[in-house]
């Protein structure tokens, strides 16, 4: 079996984000993964991901980040695996979005392609000089940009739910040096699953010196939350309403984040909030929500915001000053005019952070 993660993969908890990361790096390693690529990781800097990465057993692979002065690859761009009597070729490209729509400290020092140009050669080497029997595209590109890329090889993707609740299998029957047959399933994580001794172990460990702090309780909800899909969502929705009630507005966006796990019926703890909000960025007001140039602002990615778009930090727009609202988190937008009736809540694509405004009655 060939095990690949692409991305996402060290933030989305307290533990994650507290330890930037390198809380996650036994436990992956006891997972043996064969590769990975990139794509939130960059939350924490070029820098800390390139030590997340020097602490794998695996490679973390990217064929389209490179460092701006240099011009150089800054991660391995592809690996080759033998498996099942086959030389297998893993191309890494990690998501392409990183420093175009997301605070600059996340591509500082590096430069995010979409992997159009570089791919071609890889495949080429991997066939010519490594002999593979099947090349292999590990990709954290949205789908426009996957479409947009036009790749010539053969390839099937197998993309598990966004609310990791799900892993994809993907079984692939080569012979001849062909692939001639392709079944895919998506397995729900469910209570039918028995965990692993070891590793509730590892993981019980990692928590424990937290384990007080985020066992306090915090609120209550009566109803399910859960960030299961991509436009609209019950857990995005209550952390929108906090978030305009900390901020003192109408109107509220932020990121779809798809981390975390539903949270049912009961008690809200401390690690319950975590979950639905992976990052611990501060709320802010900005007057005006407008990019110099752009007649329909939302559809810019993330509105655009002041001249620029702004990720991991939020904004509100409303008649006063910039200023930061605390005691919340998450990404606020409030219009300089709002409607005079009705109640407006944003509608988001995941992580890309696009968004408009619709009636909410």
């Amino acid at each position: 079996m060939l095990a690949l993660d692409h991305g996402d993969t060290f933030h989305g908890t307290f533990v994650a984000g507290q330890s930037r990361g390198e809380a996650m790096l036994p436990l992956m390693n006891a997972l043996e993964f064969d590769a990975m690529t990139l794509h939130w990781e960059f939350a924490y800097g070029p820098a800390q991901v390139r030590k997340l990465a020097a602490g794998l057993t695996y490679p973390a692979l990217a064929i389209n980040i490179c460092d701006k002065v240099s011009g150089q690859p800054v991660f391995d761009p592809n690996c080759v695996i033998e498996l099942g009597g086959l030389r297998i070729g893993i191309i890494g490209i990690a998501s392409n979005i990183v420093d175009k729509g997301m605070p600059p400290s996340f591509s500082e020092g590096v430069r995010f392609a979409l992997g159009k140009t570089e791919l071609p050669g890889h495949i080429d080497r991997l066939r010519s000089v490594d002999k593979v029997d099947l090349v292999v595209v590990l990709s954290h590109p949205t789908t426009g940009s996957t479409a947009r890329s036009g790749w010539a090889a053969r390839r099937s993707s197998s993309r598990a739910a966004t609310a990791r609740l799900s892993a994809g299998w993907l079984d692939l029957m080569v012979e001849g040096g062909q692939v001639i047959d392709v079944r895919h399933q998506l397995i729900c994580v469910d209570e039918q699953i028995e965990p692993d001794p070891e590793m509730a172990q590892r993981v019980a460990e990692t928590v424990a010196p937290h384990r007080d702090f985020l066992d306090q309780v915090v609120g209550r909800v009566h109803s399910p939350l859960d960030s299961a899909t991509s436009l609209e969502a019950s857990m995005d929705n209550a952390r929108l309403d906090a978030i305009a009630v900390a901020a003192g507005t109408r109107l509220a966006f932020s990121n779809g984040w798809r981390y975390g796990a539903p949270i049912l019926p009961g008690d809200v703890t401390m690690q319950h909030l975590w979950n639905i909000v992976p990052t611990h960025p501060p709320i802010s007001t900005v007057v005006r929500a407008r990019h110099p140039g752009a007649r329909q602002p939302a559809r810019q990615r993330g509105g655009g915001l002041t001249g620029r778009t702004l990720r991991g930090a939020s904004c509100a727009t409303t008649n006063r000053p910039p200023r930061h609202a605390h005691g919340g988190h998450g990404c606020v937008r409030h219009p300089t005019d709002p409607p005079s009736s009705g109640h407006y809540r944003s509608v988001r694509c995941p992580c890309n952070g696009h968004g408009t405004s619709q009636p909410h009655p």
